[in-house]
């Protein structure tokens, strides 16, 4: 019997600011004493990004305003350490919803089905874990 395959990634902002343009190339300067989007503004701008990085069997869900899952079927540990590093490049930057410019940076866990569990609850505790390496890594 051979075993499917199925990863499970999970997505954390890190770090969600305010800016506004500087009209050079496109660069955005912080913006003191504008107020910050609302976190509705914040998880929006995050889902939107994350759908539109994802294959199309790709199955993003929101957790929270800070947090997402996506479920990978088919993918392997090594398919998700490829996708987890390719959004995580892919989501870094600022995005214009306005009237806010949203800084956005994100940090991703893995984790693969059978390696780190066979339930759902399995993937996603080591997921989170991951997500705390990878928070520990860059403090």
């Amino acid at each position: 019997m051979q075993v499917q395959r199925l990863s499970l990634l999970a997505v954390q902002v890190q770090r969600l600011g305010v800016a506004q343009a500087s009209g050079l190339r496109g660069l955005a300067v912080p913006v003191d004493g504008l107020r910050p989007p609302p976190p509705q503004v914040e998880a929006a701008v995050c889902m939107q990004r994350l759908s539109g990085r994802v294959r199309q069997s790709d199955l993003p869900l929101r957790l929270d305003e800070r947090r997402a899952l996506v479920l990978l079927p088919g993918a392997g540990d090594q398919e998700a350490a490829v996708v987890a590093t390719r959004l995580e490049r892919l989501l870094v930057g600022t995005y214009g919803h306005e009237p806010w410019r949203v800084e956005l940076t994100v940090s991703v866990g893995r984790a693969s089905y059978p390696e780190c569990g066979v339930t759902a609850r399995d993937l996603v505790r080591a997921a989170q874990r991951g997500l705390e390496g990878v928070a520990a890594e860059r403090s």
